[in-house]
């Protein structure tokens, strides 16, 4: 995991085990958004080292560790994915912290991000480069998509421009992000078309990294040239696809 470095319970030499506290993670390091959360959380346990934390590799939408069930945890910070890790973290009698929001509970306090505020920023960069003309491609069925684009027409709106918007094929209530996103690459043509349709110069919002890559390789195949006919912006900062 390059250099984000989280030590397990089982490797921890000293302090006393009455004083530490033990932490369950369900969080994946496949993502850039979840390794940025780790790498965060590994620096506070470097420096309170009374904390340990239990951690295994996974993707976004991996089934509940065994480990987890079993093993004694004061608390989880967790990205609630799936139907299946809410209603077993809901049953847990431990404090539980949720940093994804795709389901609401009182039980669970959730910490998102501001993306009332990414809209604008990315609002406000598009249009400081003179464009006037607006577009949103996110995930039907995804709700920080949904957010996001809502978010945008407004932002935009104030200037009285319209957005175009694309999100694709529509999917079942409580499809993880990950399936969604997979369903999206079997629909590139339809988002060629919707690209080749729009007028240009166009500023383009995409609900995330991925989604903007897959504009990005969009525009290639139609021969639209970015950013003088499309200027792409993401949501995530995944310096790799980026």
């Amino acid at each position: 995991m390059g250099d984000t470095k989280l030590t397990t319970a089982d490797s921890i030499a000293a302090g006393s085990a009455s004083s530490r506290k033990v932490v369950g993670l369900l969080i994946e390091s496949s993502r850039v958004y979840g390794r940025g959360l780790l790498r965060g959380i590994a620096k506070f346990t470097r420096i309170h080292n009374n904390w340990s934390i239990l951690y295994q590799e996974r993707m976004l939408s991996d089934r509940i560790p065994p480990w987890l069930v079993k093993r004694k945890c004061d608390g989880i910070i967790a990205r609630i994915e799936t139907r299946e890790e809410f209603d077993f973290l809901c049953h847990r009698r431990i404090p539980v912290v949720d940093l994804c929001g795709v389901y609401r509970s009182q039980k669970i306090p959730r910490i998102l991000p501001d993306e009332r505020r990414v809209a604008d920023l990315a609002a406000e960069h598009l249009q400081s480069r003179g464009l006037r003309n607006f577009a949103f491609c996110g995930f039907a069925g995804a709700d920080y998509s949904e957010h996001l684009r809502n978010y945008f027409i407004h932002a935009v709106g104030t200037s009285g421009r319209p957005v175009a918007v694309y999100e694709g094929a529509k999917v079942r209530a409580g499809t993880p992000v990950t399936a969604i996103e997979a369903e999206s690459l079997l629909h590139e043509t339809e988002l060629e078309d919707w690209l080749a349709g729009l007028p240009k110069p166009v500023g383009i919002m995409a609900c995330n990294d991925i989604r903007g890559r897959q504009v990005l390789n969009a525009c290639h195949c139609r021969r639209i040239l970015v950013p003088d006919q499309a200027a792409v912006i993401g949501f995530d900062n995944d310096d790799v696809l980026c």
